[in-house]
């Protein structure tokens, strides 16, 4: 198995060096890739998706930033993409949006979700809330939400 290094930055000393990463016990190292994306959440970098020049992924890694250690996520994108947008929740939800979906460009405006930890029960109840009811009527009725004991947070999202 080759080794995997990346390069980092060391804030206080202002270098750059290579660091030695630690492979996947089962899958080893992610692919060589470009146009993937790279999100923060926690202590850990996640890689979703991207092109090794003849393949559009659909994979998701996680990189610890403390151990330097890889780990390929039991999930995979509904579809893979490049030269998409990804970020995380505070609460742990991987949102990906657009991206090339065909070598020959081309594109998506859908937006794929996965959640990487497990979501509150209040979050579940939201959810289940906004995909049963009709959106344009939450808009309209948001003091009436408040009322009922809808918490605030959730109504501004609205």
């Amino acid at each position: 198995m080759i080794d995997c290094w990346i390069p980092t930055y060391e804030v206080q000393s202002g270098i750059w060096q290579e660091t030695q990463t630690k492979p996947d016990k089962v899958h080893g190292y992610p692919r060589t890739r470009k146009c993937h994306s790279c999100s923060l959440f926690r202590n850990e970098a996640y890689v979703c998706g991207g092109l090794d020049g003849e393949d559009i992924m659909d994979d998701i890694w996680k990189l610890n930033l403390i151990t330097y250690k890889w780990t390929k996520l039991p999930t995979s994108l509904h579809l893979p993409v490049y030269f998409h947008s990804a970020d995380i929740t505070p609460d742990g939800c991987l949102y990906i949006f657009g991206g090339v979906t065909r070598i020959d460009d081309v594109r998506t405006n859908c937006v794929q979700r996965i959640w990487l930890t497990l979501p509150t029960l209040q979050e579940l109840c939201w959810e289940n809330m906004c995909s049963t009811l009709d959106m344009n009527k939450l808009q309209k009725h948001r003091s009436e939400l408040f009322e009922i004991g809808i918490p605030m947070h959730f109504i501004e999202r609205l």
